[in-house]
């Protein structure tokens, strides 16, 4: 895979592999098109999630997964470089497959599947594998992947799973859009943030090599 860095307002550019040009383009054509359906310039930032959702709502309706496809993989290529943006991210990506491009932050080890969240956010709900929306290959992956394994106590997964659970539920057509998908990985960063602080542990990064050990021990 070819890897791609990002600044992060809070930290000092990340470290990664010669950047591809793969999501790049992809996020500048669905860009563009966007901007003509909408008559305004569509940055890479979070301001512009509130357009892609209502974009990406459009199209609720559309029951091809050729033409979904092809829509979650601009929309998930351009929230790529908006979590890259906001937060600081490797972005991953095999040059082929829209699906494969992965977002892994920078000062969390998480680590995310952009496309299958922006498939979601057009049909608007998590979808079975049967059904004939659902795109080739495998299962839609809609999680924020966090570490599942701790020595002590309970894992940053299950620690961020009961802080969400305390939270008000968000109504569906607003929890599966990228906005809210943004604010709930801005969210989860927060918290483990302050954990660290309230436990005295350091501030970190994570290179790509990191993730790949730490996906090593998980498999």
């Amino acid at each position: 895979m070819a890897a791609s860095s990002a600044t992060s307002p809070s930290g000092p550019p990340a470290t990664g592999s010669a950047p591809s040009t793969f999501v790049a383009e992809l996020a500048e054509t669905f860009r563009r098109q966007l901007g003509r359906a909408l008559g305004c310039r569509i940055e890479a930032d979070a301001t512009s999630l509130a357009f892609v959702d209502h974009y990406l709502a459009l199209a609720r309706d559309e029951r091809r997964p050729e033409i979904l496809t092809l829509l979650a993989a601009g929309a998930g290529a351009h929230f790529a470089q908006v979590v890259a943006e906001e937060l600081g991210a490797h972005v991953l990506d095999d040059r082929k497959d829209p699906r494969r491009i992965r977002v892994l932050l920078v000062h969390r080890c998480c680590h995310f599947s952009p496309v299958d969240l922006a498939y979601a956010a057009i049909v608007g709900e998590a979808l079975d594998p049967a059904d004939e929306r659902h795109p080739a290959g495998h299962a839609l992956d809609l999680a924020f992947h966090l570490p599942r394994s701790d020595g002590d106590g309970p894992s940053e997964a299950a620690w961020v799973e009961a802080r969400l659970a305390e939270l008000p539920p968000v109504p569906q057509d607003e929890y599966f859009g990228l906005t809210c998908r943004l604010e709930t990985l801005s969210l989860i960063c927060q918290l483990l943030a302050a954990r660290d602080q309230a436990d005295g542990r350091a501030p970190r990064t994570y290179t790509v090599t990191d993730y790949a050990e730490f996906l090593a021990r998980s498999a």
